[in-house]
């Protein structure tokens, strides 16, 4: 049984929930933008029909979820890295979510403060799916589990069983790759902005004077994409623009400093150090751009069609 409950002051899109084995119940909490049915819930998109809610078996997924039957709950992490799940066994059974202090919270615990990897353990992922730590000691002698690209069966009985996400087979050739990827795109995004949802994303791109982030706004425009924004200048400060390609594209392009996060008063730049994701910090400067959309980024383009 599902029981489901939603909670304004959540972020939009974070859920978390409770197994009772016991009672045979899943006891979720979601912010207002997770979609529901009678016996399922789910945040984001996937390439899939909406009103079908086959994200199970989607081989592309923008979001994470769950779904209850009879014989327990199978959860759903992204098909990406960027983000997953996490799970603490419970007196009742496990609480899982897609946000790791909601998790903790539910499960009234909190991470262990003697240990001091932590943050490089959480940003292991970044290394490849294969290779994360797996495990973050609580201060109670329990441990937080991650779950990356993957899905999580938790039976009635107790047990928890996690399998790798399905890709299907490699792709035969350029063409292949490329139907293979516009299709994708252009599912996701066809799923994100269906009429039944609680909140339609509008597919959204940075573009760059590069090749990643160019060829993946391709797919974005053809998906529906009408806007876009460029970082003016690369990492080093040399001419960066993607204003040309998006022009040529159709799309209406937004021009931004990679120092626009300083105009904030809420000091990202000390939360993105505390995280190691440096990188990343330009990004807090289009935020605002950011909300509410679908984001197709061109971030692994060199592991995605590179010749290696």
């Amino acid at each position: 049984m599902l029981e489901l409950v939603r909670n304004p002051r959540l972020p939009p899109l974070a859920w978390t929930a409770q197994l009772d084995v016991e009672a045979r119940r899943l006891h979720a909490v979601v912010g207002r933008w997770v979609d529901a049915g009678a016996d399922w819930f789910f945040e984001g998109a996937w390439n899939g029909p909406f009103d079908e809610a086959g994200f199970a078996d989607a081989t592309v997924r923008a979001g994470s979820g769950a779904r209850v039957g009879a014989r327990g709950a199978r959860f759903l992490a992204p098909t990406h890295p960027f983000d997953r799940l996490y799970s603490v066994p419970s007196d009742r059974g496990f609480v899982v979510g897609n946000s790791l202090a909601l998790v903790l919270t539910l499960a009234d615990t909190s991470l262990d403060p003697t240990y001091r990897l932590c943050v490089p353990d959480l940003l292991s992922v970044l290394a490849g799916a294969d290779a994360r730590h797996r495990q973050l000691p609580t201060a109670d002698g329990r441990h937080v589990r991650q779950h990356v690209c993957a899905s999580l069966d938790v039976g009635w009985d107790g047990r928890l069983t996690e399998a790798p996400a399905a890709h299907g087979d490699a792709p035969t050739d350029f063409e292949d790759l490329h139907h293979r990827y516009r299709s994708a795109v252009l599912d996701v995004c066809a799923n994100a902005s269906a009429a039944r949802r609680q909140h339609r994303f509008e597919p959204f791109v940075t573009i760059s004077a590069g090749y990643d982030s160019p060829a993946c706004a391709v797919f974005a425009r053809d998906a529906g994409a009408e806007r876009a924004v460029t970082f003016v200048s690369a990492r080093g400060g040399d001419d960066d623009s993607g204003v040309p390609v998006g022009r040529a594209l159709g799309l209406d392009v937004g021009q931004r400093s990679r120092t626009e996060y300083r105009n904030r008063n809420d000091v990202p730049d000390v939360r993105h150090l505390v995280h190691g994701a440096i990188d990343d910090l330009p990004f807090a400067g289009i935020e605002d751009d950011l909300a509410g959309t679908i984001y197709v980024s061109g971030f692994w383009g060199d592991a995605a069609w590179g010749r290696e």
